[in-house]
Protein backbone atom coordinates (compact mmCIF):
# COMPACT_ATOMS: atom_id res chain seq x y z
CA UNK A 1 0.00 0.00 0.00
CA UNK A 2 1.28 3.36 -1.34
CA UNK A 3 1.65 6.45 1.10
CA UNK A 4 1.69 8.67 -1.95
CA UNK A 5 -0.61 11.92 -1.58
CA UNK A 6 -3.31 11.88 -4.09
CA UNK A 7 -2.81 14.34 -6.64
CA UNK A 8 -5.41 17.08 -7.82
CA UNK A 9 -5.55 17.51 -11.51
CA UNK A 10 -6.80 20.41 -13.08
CA UNK A 11 -8.98 21.36 -16.02
CA UNK A 12 -8.67 23.91 -18.51
CA UNK A 13 -10.49 25.24 -22.16
CA UNK A 14 -8.46 27.28 -24.49
CA UNK A 15 -9.22 29.86 -26.44
CA UNK A 16 -7.58 31.55 -29.41
CA UNK A 17 -6.31 35.29 -27.97
CA UNK A 18 -8.18 35.95 -31.41
CA UNK A 19 -11.56 36.03 -28.89
CA UNK A 20 -10.36 39.06 -26.97
CA UNK A 21 -9.22 42.28 -27.99
CA UNK A 22 -6.40 44.34 -27.54
CA UNK A 23 -7.51 46.19 -24.83
CA UNK A 24 -8.28 42.77 -23.01
CA UNK A 25 -4.98 41.72 -23.57
CA UNK A 26 -3.45 44.90 -22.07
CA UNK A 27 -5.58 44.79 -19.01
CA UNK A 28 -4.47 40.99 -18.69
CA UNK A 29 -0.67 41.67 -18.76
CA UNK A 30 -0.92 44.61 -16.81
CA UNK A 31 -2.33 42.79 -14.08
CA UNK A 32 -0.04 40.01 -12.72
CA UNK A 33 -1.32 39.75 -9.51
CA UNK A 34 -4.65 38.15 -11.22
CA UNK A 35 -3.41 36.70 -14.66
CA UNK A 36 -0.78 34.76 -15.51
CA UNK A 37 0.45 36.03 -19.00
CA UNK A 38 3.60 35.53 -21.01
CA UNK A 39 4.39 36.53 -24.81
CA UNK A 40 1.77 34.27 -26.48
CA UNK A 41 -0.94 33.38 -23.42
CA UNK A 42 -2.49 34.08 -20.63
CA UNK A 43 -4.37 31.96 -17.92
CA UNK A 44 -6.85 33.46 -15.99
CA UNK A 45 -9.30 31.55 -13.33
CA UNK A 46 -12.87 31.29 -14.09
CA UNK A 47 -14.11 32.70 -10.57
CA UNK A 48 -13.20 35.83 -12.20
CA UNK A 49 -16.41 35.35 -14.39
CA UNK A 50 -18.44 35.89 -11.65
CA UNK A 51 -20.10 38.91 -9.75
CA UNK A 52 -17.15 39.28 -6.96
CA UNK A 53 -14.49 42.27 -6.35
CA UNK A 54 -12.07 40.73 -9.36
CA UNK A 55 -14.93 40.51 -12.04
CA UNK A 56 -16.42 43.70 -12.86
CA UNK A 57 -13.75 45.33 -14.31
CA UNK A 58 -13.30 42.58 -16.98
CA UNK A 59 -14.86 43.18 -20.52
CA UNK A 60 -17.93 41.32 -22.03
CA UNK A 61 -15.81 39.44 -24.32
CA UNK A 62 -13.35 38.23 -21.37
CA UNK A 63 -16.27 36.89 -18.87
CA UNK A 64 -18.50 35.10 -21.79
CA UNK A 65 -15.07 33.11 -22.10
CA UNK A 66 -15.03 32.22 -18.69
CA UNK A 67 -19.08 31.97 -18.22
CA UNK A 68 -18.53 29.33 -21.32
CA UNK A 69 -15.48 27.23 -19.19
CA UNK A 70 -17.00 27.67 -15.48
CA UNK A 71 -20.16 25.90 -16.80
CA UNK A 72 -17.77 22.78 -18.98
CA UNK A 73 -16.40 22.46 -15.69
CA UNK A 74 -13.40 24.13 -16.37
CA UNK A 75 -11.24 25.83 -13.47
CA UNK A 76 -9.28 27.73 -15.82
CA UNK A 77 -9.40 29.37 -19.49
CA UNK A 78 -6.25 29.45 -21.43
CA UNK A 79 -6.24 32.04 -24.09
CA UNK A 80 -3.45 31.51 -26.33
CA UNK A 81 -1.88 32.47 -29.86
CA UNK A 82 -1.72 29.59 -31.45
CA UNK A 83 -5.03 28.18 -29.52
CA UNK A 84 -8.31 27.01 -31.53
CA UNK A 85 -10.28 29.58 -33.20
CA UNK A 86 -14.21 29.20 -32.72
CA UNK A 87 -16.45 30.66 -35.81
CA UNK A 88 -19.34 30.95 -33.14
CA UNK A 89 -17.56 33.56 -30.75
CA UNK A 90 -16.49 37.20 -31.32
CA UNK A 91 -12.74 37.63 -33.36
CA UNK A 92 -10.76 40.91 -32.93
CA UNK A 93 -7.34 41.95 -35.33
CA UNK A 94 -4.59 43.93 -33.60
Amino acid sequence: MSNKPKREIGKFMVFSTRHISQADSEQLTQDPGRFAADEYQFWVWTGYGAKNAYGPDLSPTVRKLLKIAKAAGCTYVRLDGAGPVYEDLPQFEW
